[in-house]
């Protein structure tokens, strides 16, 4: 049989397979069924994706914006990537024609114009991320009673840490959670966190944004959304509960550290400053108070042989003297990875039905970085990002919703996006700072951009070559910066030629310039008003001069194409080759001049390095 005619008669099989489940549900919203085939020879595969593949480009006949489209499009990446990396085994084929059949569907569904009906079980979905403009998977289970038409709590489970995954081969939940799911009627959400980022910075972002997705797509209950996480899943619990303590009902972290001083056995005073400052603003230990109201179960096993015990003891008798709900599990003579005894305890299970956000009428909510400075309706800015926290407290007295505010210029406060309770108080100001009320979400202004070079990647970004086509050695180093990003966050960024660039798009985007100011107009830019120079033979900081010869310079500045966006370059020696892929942009701050010389945590030298204050000048 031609291949081309088996192809669409698949298609029109999975079509009419799914029509009657779609029209004649009898549920309260109707169900939607994934008609599975039989496994497909790579020759058929790759026919088959090639086929699916031309209606990515058909954006005028599919709606675009449905999550269906977003589904699809992730699926034909991850059917892409197993062609492209995986050898065509039985168990790949199997996969990759179970990705085929799924994406049959979504694509489907996307083509219906009113979404009424749910796929239930575990499911690979995904979102658009326009930082890098790609595809992100993130892995879901809907119990059969989401069936109903009722609002469901939502477990968010990070993973551990693997140096092989990758956007196929990440995800999974516990056994015994999914047991649990579909027993109590839980919604469960993996995201894929970037790979191995500790869920920091990108990873962050797209742990929220899955949970955002979540609440799109289905009907969520927002008071009982519990975050938690395994291993590296468990650090990542830590840090993003400590910047959205107001967003969870419950903390369970398993097998997870939260202090990175006690985990390398040194003092905060033992590094530099600016490495100091960004290690804080990721970490529990350095902003406790956020823990303080957030119900928390910490869960480790007395023979881990991946994070020993103590870390965990560590933490959890710091974190009894500030939260009294605090409790802390310890698993005799179990290791590491323990995740399906957790979810089998009656007492933790007990634990995870019992969760329901609740808004303290007290709070104090420490601030490392203006990306993290909202919290309960109250928005804190400008503050000197990094250089020293920043503090926003409330408290209600009487009628009144009284705040207070350390290291903070002034304080919005939007009335929708207050939890219910306070909505209706009078507002008032224990400090002089600036108080501003909103009525909605759309009036609050929006912050102005800042570093560290990491931000940068939290918008919309593109990497710009200056190298001229013909520029060999250039254009490998230009490649190697992009492979890196892709090695780091599992997506190519997106790229522009300085040497056909049309200049007047450089306004949409934080722009990253990798080359020498001599050769390219952009470098010379960036560094117009800049406070840090590249003077011939020198890199000027200052008054201080340091020569080129054998070192680098990474800065990011405000943009000189659109002052809402960031600009960063990196000239001179590359930076961080010695850094495993998945630390890549850790400590690096505003700015950084480094040399050839490697330090302990693979970092190159700093001869000069920190943050700017909040108008652009060196502290």
């Amino acid at each position: 049989m031609c291949p081309y005619y088996k192809f669409h008669m698949r298609s029109y099989l999975l079509y009419f397979l799914v029509l009657p489940i779609l029209l004649f549900s009898s549920c309260g919203i109707p169900e939607h069924k994934i008609p599975y085939t039989k496994t497909r020879t790579i020759q058929d595969a790759q026919l088959e994706l090639a086929e699916l593949e031309k209606h990515i480009s058909a954006e005028n006949v599919i709606t675009t914006n449905s999550f269906h489209m977003q589904n699809f499009k992730t699926l034909l990446r991850q059917a892409r990537y197993i062609v492209f990396h995986y050898k065509p085994s039985e168990t790949v084929l199997k996969k990759l024609s179970t990705i085929l059949d799924h994406a049959h569907v979504e694509k489907q569904l996307a083509s219906v114009k009113k979404q009424n009906g749910i796929i239930t079980g575990l499911l690979t979905e995904g979102y658009y991320d326009s930082c890098d403009d790609s595809f992100q998977p993130f892995l879901r289970y809907l119990p059969k009673s989401a069936l109903k038409g009722k609002k469901i709590p939502l477990i968010v489970f990070l993973h551990g840490y693997s140096p092989s995954l990758n956007i196929v081969n990440w995800g999974y939940f516990p056994e015994k959670l999914i047991e649990f799911a579909e027993e109590h009627g839980f919604a469960l959400a993996a995201p894929f966190g970037r790979s191995n980022t500790d869920y920091q910075s990108i990873g962050e972002r797209d742990v929220m944004r899955v949970i955002e997705e979540m609440q799109k797509r289905y009907l969520i209950n927002s008071e009982k959304i519990i975050l938690s996480g395994i291993s590296m899943g468990g650090m990542g619990a830590w840090t993003i509960a400590g910047h959205n303590p107001d967003k969870f009902a419950g903390i369970l972290i398993i097998s997870g550290r939260g202090d990175y001083y006690f985990w390398q056995n040194i003092s905060s005073n033992d590094i530099p400053s600016y490495k100091r400052m960004l290690i804080n603003a990721e970490f529990p230990i350095t902003m406790l108070s956020n823990f303080a109201h957030i119900p928390i179960v910490c869960v480790h096993g007395s023979a881990d042989s991946v994070i020993p015990v103590e870390e965990a003891r560590h933490i959890a008798k710091i974190m009894q003297n500030i939260n009294p709900t605090f409790q802390y599990i310890e698993i005799e003579n179990a290791d590491h990875w323990i995740f399906d005894d957790v979810f089998a305890r009656s007492d933790i299970r007990q634990w995870l039905l019992s969760r329901k956000r609740e808004v303290p009428e007290k709070f104090r909510f420490v601030i490392h970085h203006s990306k993290n400075a909202s919290c309960y309706g109250i928005t804190a800015l400008p503050f000197l990002p990094l250089i020293e926290p920043a503090e926003l407290g409330f408290e209600i007295i009487n009628d009144t919703l009284l705040l207070s505010a350390k290291n903070i210029e002034s304080v919005i406060v939007c009335r929708e996006l207050l939890p219910r309770k306070f909505r209706k108080l009078k507002i008032a100001n224990k400090e002089k700072t600036i108080l501003r009320i909103v009525k909605g979400k759309n009036d609050i202004p929006p912050l102005s951009p800042v570093g560290p070079v990491k931000n940068a990647f939290l918008e919309p970004f593109v990497f710009v070559c200056t190298a001229a086509p013909e520029d060999e050695e250039g254009m490998r180093y230009f490649n190697q910066r992009c492979y890196e990003w892709y090695r780091y966050a599992k997506a190519e960024p997106r790229k522009m030629y300085e040497s056909s660039l049309d200049f007047n798009k450089l306004s949409q985007y934080n722009v990253f310039v990798f080359g020498e100011p001599e050769k390219s107009i952009l470098a010379r830019k960036i560094l117009e008003n800049a406070p840090i120079k590249v003077d011939g033979e020198y890199f000027i900081i200052g008054k201080e001069r340091i020569t080129r010869e054998g070192h680098g310079l990474f800065l990011v500045y405000k943009s000189p194409w659109n002052p809402q966006k960031l600009a960063i370059l990196q000239c001179g020696i590359a930076w961080g080759e010695e850094l495993p892929e998945n630390h890549k942009y850790d400590f690096l701050p505003d700015y950084i001049i480094y040399s050839r010389e490697i330090e302990s945590d693979g970092c190159n030298k700093a001869l000069y390095a920190g943050f700017f204050t909040t108008d652009w000048h060196i502290k």
